[in-house]
């Protein structure tokens, strides 16, 4: 099937992405896709064990699937000028950050004896793949040394390592863990997938006990 994404909606700029970049994206919009579709099975099959850790997966590869099909049609991007002419600049792709980092504050977790071998070893690993985004920033959008398209190719990589696959480890620990591994014993029955009897309705009093019954033949 050809893609006619850039025929669509053009791209701008003296360095902008080609239709090999588009292609790219696609690839990787559809790594995330699928990546996202898996993370949501994988949930449901976890309905009576902790679910909120599962939460950070669905949110990561939401987002991410979206700023890659946008990246992917050539929309969310801006015009920039430098020394060597115009630019191409996705802002959709810091969009992608600012909205990952704010919702990671939101799991203050306090982290479990059972955990600490798993958090810092794939904490070291996430850590190690963000240190090579800064130099594909400098190499790209801060310099111009490398077109959009080796751009894509390279930020595309890093994603995907940052991303799905990093996740997948992630999901492979966390399934194995219960809410007090997490130091998160106070969760409630309903953030585990189990279910808990509902009282009464808003403003309503509860039901008063039933009156006992006499006894069959009267009192004695």
């Amino acid at each position: 099937m050809v893609n006619r994404a850039l025929s669509s909606n053009p791209p701008a700029g003296t360095f902008h992405i080609t239709t090999h970049a588009s292609d790219w994206l696609w690839t990787v919009f559809a790594i995330m896709l699928l990546s996202l579709l898996i993370s949501l099975f994988w949930t449901a099959l976890g309905r009576h064990r902790n679910r909120i850790p599962y939460q950070i997966p669905i949110v990561v590869l939401t987002v991410s699937s979206i700023a890659y099909f946008s990246m992917a049609s050539d929309l969310g991007f801006a015009v920039i000028s430098n020394r060597h002419g115009t630019r191409q600049v996705w802002y959709v792709r810091y969009i992608q950050w600012y909205r990952l980092f704010a919702h990671s504050l939101r799991y203050p977790f306090r982290v479990g004896q059972n955990v600490r071998s798993g958090y810092w070893g794939l904490g070291a690993y996430v850590g190690f793949i963000w240190t090579l985004y800064p130099i594909c920033w400098g190499l790209s959008e801060g310099s111009n040394t490398i077109s959009p398209t080796s751009e894509m190719v390279f930020y595309g990589i890093l994603d995907i390592m940052a991303g799905p696959l990093f996740l997948f480890f992630y999901m492979l620990r966390v399934s194995t863990l219960q809410s007090a591994d997490l130091g998160a014993a106070s969760l409630s029955a309903a953030n585990r997938g189990e279910v808990e009897p509902k009282g009464p309705a808003p403003g309503t009093a509860a039901p008063a006990p039933a009156a006992p019954q006499a006894p069959a033949g009267g009192v004695a």
